[in-house]
């Protein structure tokens, strides 16, 4: 693990110039924008960093070395020399990029040079053509396949001045060109990645951890400005994380509350992540429209649709299980009970399984005595008709139990199957009469 440096060099005649980022200017005028960064970032850097230097042999030549343009010209290798810097700087040969196969060969190269968890600066200022692209995606390649950081990217924006010629006519304190920090256009691949991932499989952790990152760095830099939109912010995401987790983990109490609790917080995080970091808005928006259906009075419907959740996303087995204990818990409040106790439970799953053998008189008069219950009671909170509630029942416990005893002997399209068709039946036999339940997840 090391910190480095990245730039690819030009092959045009830069002029000196003082260049500004975030508002503060170079101390001296530099012809090279890497002189400029590298002044500011790596003068601390240690024998384990390096200063990376791509450049082609005709971009060598004219600005690596030192030649003459008329007069002596200063190349960047001595200007770095002059620094006195302890890390190393390195020049690297690649080819011109004028072709696939040449690229692919920049590629390999420059990725050949970032080492595992190294922490990265790019500096996408100079080169041709696709270079500054290719080097995003080396970069991006790089974090999910070495677990490297990006510490920032920057670009020199010395065009602001004018043409050449007309710069050359301005004196060079009057030359002052803008650095753009170009990280947190960069980072929306990184929330993409998140998004992407919560919206398709549930994780939650990438938009948590993304989130965690970015807000106290937007507190420091606004002077804690923005305390209450992060903490807008915050509480959703937490929230979010929560429920995704919960969704995992098989949280079936824990999954109701967290659920109820992404619409209380939605409205409040949308203003602000407009404010400071719009990224996320596409995703709480979408989220808004997901879940405005879930209501504090709706159990039922909402654990329907959180099984919904899990079958979309294929949390099959979270799913089943989900689903089948969803079930056991409906027909416990329908019998008075709480449906928190082994024996509570039992008194479901066994009337159950005698009901679909067709032996009523198999439990003892004792066993539904403890709750002040007969078996008349227990049957009667069956939605009807009671043989397809049977039927769809027991295909959610062959699946449910199969699934979590490995399956050994089911193919894994039919927890699938299972799982679809016992939500589908299931659904419609409890909500029905006026409340249909319509699943938005």
């Amino acid at each position: 693990m090391s910190r480095k440096y990245l730039a690819f060099l030009g092959t045009n005649e830069y002029l000196e110039c003082y260049y500004t980022l975030q508002h503060k200017a170079t101390s001296e005028p530099c012809r090279f924008i890497q002189e400029a960064l590298i002044r500011v970032f790596c003068q601390n850097w240690t024998k384990e960093d390096s200063i990376l230097i791509f450049t082609t042999n005709e971009a060598k030549q004219k600005n690596w070395e030192s030649c003459y343009f008329g007069e002596r010209y200063i190349g960047l290798q001595d200007r770095l020399s002059q620094l006195h810097l302890t890390c190393i700087s390195s020049q690297i040969d690649i080819q011109e990029g004028d072709c696939v196969e040449s690229l692919w060969k920049i590629f390999d190269t420059v990725f050949e040079h970032i080492g595992d968890q190294d922490e990265l600066i790019f500096d996408m200022t100079y080169g041709f053509r696709s270079l500054p692209m290719l080097a995003l995606i080396i970069l991006n390649y790089a974090k999910f396949i070495k677990n490297c950081t990006l510490a920032g990217i920057y670009y020199g924006a010395f065009e602001t001045l004018g043409p050449v010629h007309a710069v050359k006519k301005k004196p060079v304190k009057e030359r002052i060109a803008p650095v753009f920090d170009l990280t947190p256009f960069v980072s929306l691949f990184d929330w993409t990645v998140g998004i992407d991932r919560f919206l398709n499989t549930g994780d939650a952790s990438v938009i948590a951890s993304l989130t965690n990152e970015v807000i106290p760095q937007i507190l420091k830099e606004s002077d804690n400005q923005y305390l209450e939109h992060t903490s807008n912010l915050r509480k959703i995401v937490q929230a979010i994380f929560n429920f995704s987790q919960n969704s995992v983990m098989c949280r079936r109490k824990e999954l109701a509350y967290s659920a109820l609790t992404i619409p209380e917080y939605l409205e409040q995080a949308i203003l602000s992540s407009k404010q400071i970091l719009k990224p996320l808005t596409p995703l709480l928006k979408t989220m808004q429209e997901r879940f405005q259906a879930f209501a504090p009075d709706q159990e039922l419907a909402n654990m329907f649709q959180i099984v919904r959740w899990c079958l979309d996303r294929n949390l099959i087995q979270q799913g089943l299980t989900l689903l089948y204990e969803g079930i056991i818990t409906e027909l416990n409040k329908r019998l008075g009970l709480r449906g928190e106790t082994y024996h509570e439970r039992q008194i479901v799953t066994t009337a159950i399984r005698l009901m679909k053998m067709n032996n009523p008189t198999g439990l003892s008069e004792q066993f539904y005595a403890r709750y002040h219950l007969t078996f008349e009671d227990v049957q009667q909170c069956f939605p009807e008709p009671s043989a397809q509630f049977l039927s769809s029942f027991e295909t959610l416990r062959q699946a449910r139990n199969a699934i979590n005893h490995g399956g050994s002997r089911k193919k894994a399209s039919f927890f699938r199957q299972s799982l679809k068709q016992s939500l589908e039946k299931l659904e419609g036999l409890f909500l029905r009469a006026g409340q249909p339940g319509q699943p938005v997840l």
